[in-house]
């Protein structure tokens, strides 16, 4: 865990061989800010079950992609079939605008030297996969280019689909590449 000035960044890696290729799973842990309360259907931070649904707060932004993430990385290393090393950056910033990922970024861009970015937080199917049809890179998260320009060479990032609500700047979506 390390403190920044607002809500410390969560950081893990498993290194099996540094020859082989790295991917950084990003996502965050905070949610929405709970004000106002009275426009709430429920209480905030009460999970509830509605026409068969679970509805819980965070639980699409971004626990969910997270959490599969996880669970992937969990499988793979339980079962010896991770082909690569791995880490993970989570933040807890993300809903109030990313604050102080830059600085960290900055600060430990060698420990999150990777070749590829896995954005966790982004639709969990995009509408063109859900559609048939395969899935350029349209946008990606403000985060993901933060860490990019933090690298010393170009690198590569995953996008699974990219978050209509927080569209990329050009000049990040010119330094985030679709992998082919």
């Amino acid at each position: 865990v390390y403190p920044t000035k607002g809500h410390p960044i969560v950081y893990g890696e498993k290194i099996i061989d540094k020859t082989l290729p790295t991917v950084l799973v990003y996502g965050h842990y905070d949610v929405q800010p709970p004000e106002p309360l009275d426009q709430w259907i429920t209480p905030p931070f009460e999970p509830e079950i509605r026409d068969g649904k679970i509805y819980a707060r965070g639980a699409d932004d971004d626990k969910g992609q997270l959490f599969m993430h996880l669970k992937a990385f969990e499988f793979l290393n339980a079962t010896e079939t991770l082909r690569c090393n791995v880490k993970f950056m989570v933040e807890g910033e993300e809903e109030t605008g990313s604050e102080n990922i830059a600085g960290f970024c900055s600060d430990n861009a060698e420990m999150l030297r990777s070749d590829v970015i896995l954005v966790s937080d982004t639709t969990m199917i995009s509408t063109s996969v859900r559609m048939g049809r395969s899935a350029p890179l349209a946008s990606a998260p403000p985060t993901a280019a933060a860490i990019l320009r933090k690298q010393k060479r170009p690198r590569r990032a995953v996008v699974l689909s990219g978050s209509p609500r927080a569209p990329a700047r050009r000049a990040d979506v010119a330094r985030v590449h679709r992998l082919d």
